[in-house]
């Protein structure tokens, strides 16, 4: 588990169980199981490039801002962010956003989320009013796998947006999408071919 947000979490938990009669030997035992919730500040590690790929589903300016600064506080690499906006939803954060990525990430890579029935192009042309030096990868699926690639030793990478959901609506169609798959599997893909090489 990573951020400070999560010790808080974790302390006032442990602090209630306490106090409602537990055992604290038995309260503080169980707190090596914890885990975070699915799409909530989710790790994905084992890479052979000893960096770390956090999944969170962050969707809003505070969100990405809060993710960001915990991922600050404990990085000794770069730190690489995906993300997107939802269509039909509040324009005026999507400009706020990509500001925010770009002050915090020292790689932004702009990419659909869930565009909706909205034009996916506009949305992601105002997210890079906010960081206009991003990379721009419409396919989420090719954005995450660029993202990877670019992972050296003890790099970050954020994919922030969609956290536990495992579908991406396209105008009317609702696809099968699942952010911690396909990064998962851009991981194998690049120990495979880092071994081979």
């Amino acid at each position: 588990m990573i951020g400070k947000f999560q010790v808080y979490n974790v302390v006032a938990s442990a602090s209630i169980c306490i106090s409602l009669g537990m055992d604290p030997n038995f309260v503080f035992k169980s707190l090596g199981y914890l885990k975070p919730a699915r799409g909530r500040m989710e790790i994905i590690s084992g890479n052979k490039s000893n960096s770390l790929i956090i999944i969170d589903y962050a969707h809003s300016p505070e969100a990405l801002s809060s993710v960001l600064n915990s991922l600050k506080e404990n990085a000794h690499g770069n730190i690489i962010t995906v993300f997107g906006c939802g269509g039909n939803r509040d324009e005026d954060k999507r400009q706020v956003m990509g500001k925010i990525a770009d002050e915090n990430s020292d790689i932004v890579i702009i990419t659909n989320d869930n565009p909706r029935s909205e034009s996916p192009s506009k949305i992601r042309k105002e997210i890079l009013l906010g960081c206009p030096k991003a990379f721009e990868i419409p396919d989420r699926n090719d954005a995450i796998k660029f993202a990877v690639s670019k992972l050296q030793k003890n790099d970050f990478l954020l994919i922030a947006g969609k956290g536990h959901e495992m579908i991406q609506t396209i105008g009317t169609e609702s696809l099968p999408f699942d952010d911690y798959t396909v990064a998962k599997e851009a991981i194998k893909n690049m120990d495979e071919v880092r071994t081979t090489n």
